[in-house]
């Protein structure tokens, strides 16, 4: 008789941790999801990383997608209309048709490859996507949340930003253009905010408004993006450094890479920034082919998500080079690589496209996801890299 009663008792105890389980679930509400995915720009036709996207934010509309640049290989919108430019605007079209009936946000920052592929022409096709884009949207009806706020970002087009943007559940998001920063340090024509002030003014105008930005936050959460990563195991963290020449075009070849001297200077200035912010944030790039994501004991998450449309090689004992360190002297700023997990036989793996997700809750908690390709299909729910 004493069996019975036992297996009653352990059933009642089963279902009430099953019970407060579901609870406490309940209780902590997803207050908004953001997706974010770069590289996109190299399909002709929707592949099944950008179809499964597509999957995840028709059914999804608390939402925000973050098009981390290099949205149109290999070098921008070089002409607007399609009589004269097919290939270009289709790779950039096709990954507008799949979200016409998304009711979420969606945002296109710039990378190196829509500023011409780092050419004297940049300034221009990147002109040219930003209108066209804007343009596409407005006449095809798009259902966006942000519709009359406008998909392309920052604004004025051409300049650096940083530019703002307070998302559902108090995250205040940050968009900038590194690639002008970069533009600007090898020579090549951008555009600034003011006929009244120069590019160095601009510059300076760019650094002191993203200080204040940050450390003026009241959000508790920020998410800064832009196209170039901090820290990389992908190409452009394994090439060695070199001297400096002082050549043109050396500048130009080099300045893609984590050590070249206006990406570099960026990454210096703007993790200072970071570091001296007591907020968590998660600073989130493309422009690697391939996923990735570094953290610290601080709170600061870094992410690689450029898997868009190309994979390529991850290089694991890039690592421990120097540009793959933070400045900080405080130890618990220095990151950590979680993803992917190194292996003694990764050196030129290649890896699957894909892309982050991000869950933000209403108490305060986060939730860090990747997707990719090599998943049996993108309905799964995808990898969980890190909770809090």
């Amino acid at each position: 008789m004493k069996k019975p009663q036992f297996k009653f008792i352990l059933l009642l105890l089963i279902y009430g941790s099953f019970s407060f389980s579901l609870s406490a679930q309940e209780k902590d509400k997803l207050l908004h999801r953001v997706y974010l995915i770069g590289d996109t720009g190299e399909d002709l036709f929707a592949g099944k990383t950008l179809k499964g996207l597509q999957n995840d934010l028709l059914k999804d509309s608390n939402s925000t997608v973050i098009f981390l640049g290099d949205n149109v290989y290999p070098k921008g919108v070089r002409k607007v209309l399609d009589i004269f430019n097919p290939i270009d605007l289709q790779k950039l079209t096709i990954q507008l048709d799949l979200l016409k009936e998304y009711k979420g946000s969606m945002y296109f920052i710039p990378g190196n490859h829509d500023w011409h592929k780092v050419g004297k022409k940049g300034y221009k096709t990147l002109l040219n996507q930003a209108i066209y884009l804007e343009e596409y949207v407005k006449e095809k009806e798009f259902k966006l949340v942000n519709f009359d706020q406008g998909v392309f970002l920052p604004k004025p087009f051409g300049t650096p930003g940083p530019y703002k943007v307070i998302l559902p559940g108090d995250v205040l998001l940050i968009l900038v253009d590194t690639e002008w920063l970069i533009h600007k340090s090898i020579g090549m024509e951008v555009g600034v905010s003011s006929e009244e002030i120069s590019i160095v003014e601009e510059e300076k105008r760019f650094w002191k408004d993203l200080e204040e930005m940050i450390s003026g936050a009241s959000q508790k959460e920020i998410m800064f993006v832009a196209h170039h990563p901090m820290f990389s195991i992908g190409e452009h963290g394994s090439k060695s450094n070199g001297a400096d020449s002082g050549n043109a075009l050396s500048e130009r070849l080099k300045s893609q890479e984590l050590y070249g001297r206006g990406y570099n200077e960026f990454r210096q200035k703007a993790l200072q920034i970071i570091n001296n912010s007591d907020k968590s944030i998660i600073y989130a790039a493309g422009h690697e082919h391939n996923l990735q994501y570094w953290n610290n004991q601080d709170g600061k998450h870094f992410i690689v998500s450029g898997a868009g449309s190309k994979h390529t090689a991850y290089y694991p004992k890039v690592q421990y080079k120097r540009w793959n360190q933070n400045p900080s002297e405080n130890s618990d700023q220095a990151v950590s690589l979680i993803y992917p997990k190194v292996k003694k036989k990764m050196k030129g793996k290649h890896v699957e496209t894909g892309y982050f997700i991000i869950n933000y809750f209403e108490s305060g908690k986060k939730e860090i996801i990747i997707k990719d390709s090599g998943m049996s299909d993108f309905s799964e729910d995808g990898l969980l890299l890190w909770k809090e």
